[in-house]
């Protein structure tokens, strides 16, 4: 199985893990050119089930938001289309508050073999990450950093 995770935003985090080799990766793709980096991720990687994070407006954060322009709507809906059109149907989202369900140990354990293999990271792509690490333990996918 190939797992292609996003954490869309401004800059959208993503990890990949391949189970059949224990290969992972990750990385930030910038706003000004995600769609064509986007594609380059889906066609290069094949991926059989892609996750992101979902976005929701909470109530208290609605007025200090006006005017936003929805950046993770909009990267959601790149995600979306581009699964489509790879005929991907296995897509999930995922809530933002995930991360308090991993354990720092299992997390600092995927950051650690994802520092051995490549070295520009950013926050999102830990967040990426720790989608990757809940997605793999709630559906009892095997994984190397445990």
């Amino acid at each position: 199985m190939r797992l292609l995770v996003f954490d869309p935003g401004e800059s959208t985090g993503w990890a990949f893990y391949n189970t059949e080799i224990a290969d992972l990766s990750g990385g930030t793709v910038r706003l000004h050119n995600a769609y064509g980096e986007f594609r380059l991720l889906f066609d290069g990687l094949m991926p059989d089930t892609v996750v992101y994070e979902r976005f929701a407006l909470y109530p208290g954060a609605a007025k200090a938001m006006s005017w936003n322009t929805f950046i993770p709507c909009e990267m959601i809906g790149v995600i979306k289309y581009l699964c489509n059109e790879n005929g991907i149907e296995d897509v999930s989202d995922q809530p933002a508050g995930q991360r308090k369900y991993i354990s720092a140990t299992e997390m600092d354990n995927a950051w650690q073999m994802l520092n051995d293999i490549r070295k520009t990271k950013t926050r999102h792509t830990r967040d990426a990450l720790m989608h990757l690490v809940y997605y793999c333990r709630q559906n009892e996918i095997p994984a190397p950093w445990k």
